[in-house]
């Protein structure tokens, strides 16, 4: 049995804004479940329960189709980030 990772959105490709990898194309992959509850936390809907109907449990193999099919080639990074 393959594991299942929450997923809430996957979208790209964009350009990255921050860290070492700025400027590369990069696609995003939003997990949901975090249970810091981090005060400066910019993406709370990740963990507090209001995006709950738009989880996806995906694997890792389709969480990688999605990625190419919504990205093609034209990108060269994926940033996994959320809760």
């Amino acid at each position: 049995v393959m594991a299942k990772i929450p997923v809430l959105e996957i979208f790209g490709p964009t350009i990255q804004g921050e860290g070492r990898v700025i400027g590369r194309k990069t696609m995003f992959v939003r997990t949901a479940g975090c249970d810091y509850r981090c005060s400066w936390c910019d993406s709370s809907f990740t963990w507090d329960g209001s995006m709950k109907d738009e989880i996806q449990m995906m694997t890792a193999e389709e969480i990688y189709d999605r990625l190419y099919e919504i990205g093609g080639d034209c990108f060269n990074h994926v940033t996994i980030s959320g809760g």
